[in-house]
């Protein structure tokens, strides 16, 4: 590591890497999750689970969940 800033052309680092995906399979995976897609989630899954060792069951973020939805909804686009 040297504290020389030589920039580098991702553009032509791209140009080499094979593409796995096509335009508009990219554009689908980089759209913006929408709340339905988080609620139908916390609702497909079982009530009594928690989705971590120290997290709340799935029966407390579906009793809030108008309290908690947009917390909730920040969160995970931001992960």
């Amino acid at each position: 590591m040297t504290a020389n800033e030589e920039t580098i052309d991702h553009d032509n680092f791209l140009q080499c890497t094979p593409k796995k995906i096509n335009e508009e399979q990219n554009a689908e995976i980089m759209k913006e999750i929408s709340e339905e897609e988080v609620k139908a989630a916390v609702w497909s899954l079982h009530s009594d689970k928690a989705p971590g060792q120290d997290g709340f069951a799935i029966a407390f973020y579906r009793q809030h969940w108008e309290t908690i939805k947009n917390d909730l909804l920040r969160m995970v686009r931001n992960v």
